[in-house]
């Protein structure tokens, strides 16, 4: 798999286990398996939110809304 997606992920220290994740680029085909490894990390249970800035993807496939949807069902 390589390294085909730059994802910046900032933590908030006014609320505890709240994230905003920054990817760069599409998530494609292409990008997906990676995206879906680099945001792995903060599905745990000490996790209370993802905001999500997709100011910088231009494009996002079915597949990319898969990662995204998992994201969201674990957040449930």
């Amino acid at each position: 798999m390589g390294d085909t997606i730059q994802v910046k992920t900032k933590s908030h220290a006014d609320q505890p286990g709240t994230f905003t994740v920054t990817p760069f680029g599409p998530i494609d085909s292409d990008s997906y398996l990676d995206f879906n490894e680099k945001i792995k990390p903060l599905l745990v249970p000490e996790t209370k939110g993802i905001v999500l800035d997709l100011a910088n993807v231009d494009y996002i496939s079915s597949a990319g809304l898969g990662v995204l949807f998992t994201m969201k069902k674990f957040l449930k």
